[in-house]
């Protein structure tokens, strides 16, 4: 944790790590067991969601949500943290439906509204689909777009 900062009013979860030279604003959030990595910035009043990674050397001023995987200066969101939530326990089928839940917010240009209302009508209500849908409409900054393949930083 060499050179980390986590600015005042933050709130940080059970069983974070955070790694050399990354740093929290003030007022931001980090669920439990999130992965924050080095060299990585949050812009204040932002929250990153429970199991999810910010990669390293990234920067954000977005809402990430829970169990995804973050990556890119001002980058997006590149897929499910697929080995956290099996190194957690989550069972296939959990694991099934937070990929499809990452599918349709995030590959089928839907915008936010009517991603979520798609998700809610075509995907089970399972407690961590709920815990994602309920994140991203309670996001007073919004959340991270997709990741765009072939992005340069």
């Amino acid at each position: 944790m060499n050179h980390t900062h986590v600015a005042h009013n933050c709130k940080v979860g059970n069983h974070v790590i955070m790694v050399n030279s990354g740093a929290i604003a003030g007022y931001c959030e980090l669920g439990d067991n999130v992965l924050f990595s080095g060299l990585s910035g949050l812009h204040q009043f932002c929250r990153v969601g429970r199991l999810a990674i910010v990669s390293g050397g990234s920067s954000y001023s977005k809402d990430i949500p829970p169990f995804m995987m973050a990556e890119g200066r001002n980058g997006g969101c590149k897929m499910i943290n697929l080995i956290g939530l099996k190194r957690a326990g989550f069972d296939e089928k959990t694991i099934r439906a937070l990929k499809n839940v990452f599918k349709i917010f995030y590959h089928e240009n839907l915008g936010i509204t009517s991603a979520l209302a798609k998700i809610k009508a075509e995907i089970e209500p399972l407690p961590e689909v709920l815990e994602f849908i309920e994140f991203c409409e309670n996001s007073p900054r919004g959340v991270i777009g997709p990741r765009v393949a072939g992005h340069r930083d």
